[in-house]
This record gives structure tokens, sequence and C-alpha cells, in this order.
């Protein structure tokens, strides 16, 4: 499993337009949390952990997993979006 960390600001850590659109999707809902309810985060620690499922199992679809407080995302074009994020945040 390749792990990979994107701070925004760095440039994208791969070319892929799906990899690319999940983060700024995270970036913005961190944003819109932080700017209207003053959630730094999903938990309010500034940490945003996202899995990206290559599978396709599941997909198009996206889940939270309370074990690991991580959302999973499936890196399909258009799949991705702040709401979907934050809904996804949600159920942590």
């Amino acid at each position: 499993v390749e792990v990979v960390q994107w701070n925004e600001g760095n440039s994208y850590p791969t070319s892929s337009e799906e990899i690319n659109n999940i983060l700024d999707a995270t970036s913005n809902s961190h944003k819109l949390m932080m700017n209207t309810l003053g959630l730094d985060g999903w938990d309010g620690t500034g940490e945003m952990r996202i899995h990206m499922n290559f599978t396709q199992r599941n997909c198009p679809d996206a889940w939270a997993d309370i074990n690991d407080k991580s959302i999973q995302l499936c890196p399909l074009v258009g799949t991705a979006s702040p709401d979907l994020v934050a809904h996804e945040w949600g159920h942590l």
C-alpha cells in the first residue's frame, strides 16, 4: 500500500486528475468547516485522513471507517466533492 502525504500549497504528489480532485475536495471541505464552524478538520485536531479505493469495489461510493478514523473515496472523475467529503467526515 502506497501512502502519500500532501499539504495544501505543495505541488500535487501524483499526476492523476482523480487524486488531485480528491485532494482539492478535502482541502475545500476543511476550509468550509473551519470558516463556518470553527472546526479544524473532522475532529477539531486538523487531522484529515483520506483513503482511496483503487479496487473499484463499492465504487462509485464513499464511506467512513470508524475503526481507523478515515474516509474512503473512489478515484473516479466527478465523484469527489467537498460536500461528499464533509458528509463522510460527519460519520466519524
